[in-house]
């Protein structure tokens, strides 16, 4: 199956189902920025009508167990295409965790390595966004060089990609930091330069 090529943002909607067919956790995510392709920035958002149930479908009737997400891409803010579903941990998982919804807690839930738990609220503002900072990094330097593609959303000039990154990187919050683990946080991102 092929779709045409929609330069649009994404939006994720990250699940939990539990082994007794309990769905335990959803939440819905806007990606408004995405670099070669994948997710660059990511934020809270509500479910656009009609997701919840058809995922719940989707995942119902394949049998899923455990952690997934779905990536939709949502064009005219009217009509959701679908891209793909993770029955995984994926690369948007550090951010929806650093955004209230603790996948990794929650599936060792699902599996009933832990009593259920409610999910705490985020402990980022509505409306902030969340980043890997090292990719923020790498963004940056792909577009000082030229190397964006049309995998990169929004378009714009290499000047604007830049200006976008550079707030992100001051203003948006890290998904892979922590003061209470400052010495792993660094570690992760001394090594930018052999990823």
């Amino acid at each position: 199956l092929a779709q045409r090529f929609l330069n649009a943002p994404n939006f994720m909607m990250h699940g939990v189902r539990s082994r007794s067919g309990k769905m335990i956790a959803e939440r819905g995510f806007w990606s408004s920025r995405k670099f070669n392709g994948v997710t660059l920035t990511l934020k809270q958002a509500d479910l656009p009508p009609g997701v919840r149930a058809a995922s719940r479908k989707f995942v119902e009737r394949c049998g899923l167990i455990g952690n997934y997400h779905f990536d939709l891409i949502w064009p005219d803010y009217a009509e959701v295409y679908y891209l793909e579903i993770n029955p995984r941990a994926g690369g948007t998982t550090d951010k929806v965790t650093r955004l209230g919804f603790d996948e990794p807690m929650l599936t060792l839930a699902a599996y009933g390595y832990r009593p259920p738990f409610e999910l705490a609220p985020p402990r980022i503002p509505h409306g902030r966004s969340v980043v890997n900072k090292r990719v923020v990094v790498q963004h940056m330097i792909a577009a000082a060089m030229g190397g964006l593609t049309d995998l990169d959303y929004p378009g714009g000039s290499r000047f604007h990609q830049f200006a976008l990154s550079c707030r992100d990187l001051l203003f948006a919050k890290a998904s892979i930091f922590e003061w209470n683990d400052l010495r792993g946080a660094l570690w992760y991102h001394c090594r930018l330069p052999r990823t």
